[in-house]
């Protein structure tokens, strides 16, 4: 099963967006940051990636306009704050049987649903990165 998770900052509001698939390629990372885009039509996101084979590369045509990649240096897995949250859900979920594939996903849904307060998003993203990332945002 593939995962994708996001975190979203917008003007100080945090705001998650999940998508559970079976697989990932670039196909469904195309939809995902499609998803991301929708879910605020006003905004300007930024979302950070690591430069897997299955994400898009910057410049790629089916990234929305109004988004951007910022993309990881390769090899940086303690960079990327979707990294520490795989953990969270790993944990989560391993070691136990589920019945079926929608008992998997509830359980899921469900061990994410902690990690949708904007605290607990924020503590997902390591203090330098935040700095960085704010550093030229307009006063």
């Amino acid at each position: 099963m593939g995962l994708l998770h996001k975190a979203l900052e917008v003007d100080g509001a945090l705001a998650c967006e999940l998508l559970l698939t079976p697989a990932i390629d670039r196909d469904i990372h195309a939809l995902f940051l499609r998803q991301i885009a929708e879910s605020d039509s006003t905004a300007l996101h930024v979302v950070i990636a690591d430069q897997a084979g299955v994400h898009l590369p910057v410049g790629d045509a089916r990234i929305p306009a109004d988004l951007r990649l910022l993309p990881l240096p390769p090899y940086s897995p303690a960079l990327n704050p979707v990294e520490r949250f795989g953990g969270v859900l790993k944990a989560a979920v391993s070691n136990r049987l589920y019945l079926n594939l929608r008992k998997l996903e509830d359980h899921l849904i469900a061990a994410d649903r902690p990690w949708s307060t904007p605290a607990a998003v924020a503590g997902l993203i390591h203090g330098w990165l935040a700095d960085k990332v704010n550093c030229g945002a307009p006063i």
